[in-house]
């Protein structure tokens, strides 16, 4: 698998419903949008994959399975990659309870603060 943004190799599946629901610190809503994923490995077996998607106020998480001939999939449709699996998801939906894409999940917005005052002219 070719790294990518969306893959979190040391992830639980209770930090994956952290990042995938983080709320903006300014506007008080969820950074992401839903369809923000990311794909990790998973708790119950550590070889096997899982896809946690941002569903609204959830976080739905998906087992990627893999058959006897190396072909990954979620539900019916069987992939030669993760990759492809990934990508078929962007434009086709993943949730069988109603239309859910994959998009890219947004970078996180870091907070700085300081104990002491300081202005930009502090560092010249």
């Amino acid at each position: 698998m070719r790294p990518h943004d969306w893959y979190v190799r040391h992830c639980s599946r209770l930090e994956a419903e952290e990042r995938l629901l983080e709320i903006d610190p300014v506007t008080k809503r969820h950074l992401q949008p839903d369809g923000a994923f990311l794909l990790r490995q998973s708790e119950a077996d550590g070889k096997g994959f899982s896809l946690s998607v941002k569903d609204g106020s959830q976080v739905l998480h998906f087992k990627i399975l893999q058959d006897d001939n190396g072909k990954y999939f979620v539900w019916l449709s069987k992939f030669d990659s993760i990759n492809q699996l990934i990508e078929h998801h962007r434009t086709t939906t993943i949730s069988r309870g109603g239309t859910l894409l994959l998009v890219d999940r947004v970078p996180s917005k870091v907070i700085h603060f300081s104990v002491l005052p300081f202005n930009n002219h502090s560092f010249t």
